[in-house]
């Protein structure tokens, strides 16, 4: 009987040493979730594109920027399409260089009105602003291209992922919500 009595104490003092395992590691994992440091609110390239403005301005221009930028999401979205189909023709025998270049010239087309689109939101809302604020969006959204390239490419992908979080926690909540 010491036999099975030798088996039963490994077997509890197994089953101590991982019950004792599990919590650490559920505490640990429950410490680093609660009392780790928080990190500070993101900044995003437009926020810091209208620092300088008075904040009711700067967020009616940001909110006016996102609408534009998400109005021109699809002729931006069709234009990547058009270049990918335009790199899939490149790669291909017979070489056919004017069908790549009617699929590059479409393609500029598209980016051309997206960004049209944008620039002409700027220019509208630049036209309430005062003096002073006027000279921000001029300098950092309109005297420079690249940067407001940069700027709205940030923003589309920051709202892209956005809804794309978005969608999953619906999803995911739609999911679990029909669990009984």
């Amino acid at each position: 009987m010491a036999s099975g009595n030798s088996k039963l104490k490994w077997a509890l003092g197994i089953s101590l040493a991982v019950n004792v395992f599990a919590l650490s590691a559920g505490g640990a994992f429950w410490g680093y979730k609660h009392f780790r440091p928080k990190a500070p609110e993101p900044v995003t390239a437009l926020t810091e594109a209208v620092e300088g403005l008075s904040p009711a301005t700067g967020q009616k221009l940001i909110t006016a920027v996102r609408a534009a930028a998400l109005a021109s999401e699809a002729d931006m979205e069709a234009a990547w399409e058009l270049r990918k189909q335009a790199a899939e023709v490149a790669k291909t025998e017979p070489y056919d260089g004017p069908k790549i270049m009617v699929l590059l010239a479409q393609a500029r087309d598209l980016e051309i009105k997206g960004k049209v689109r944008i620039e002409q939101t700027l220019v509208d809302q630049a036209a309430a602003l005062p003096p002073a604020e006027r000279a921000i969006v001029a300098d950092r959204f309109i005297k420079s291209s690249f940067k407001l390239r940069r700027l709205l490419f940030k923003a589309q992908m920051a709202e892209k992922k956005a809804r794309e979080e978005a969608t999953k926690a619906a999803a995911s909540a739609t999911g679990e919500a029909g669990k009984p």
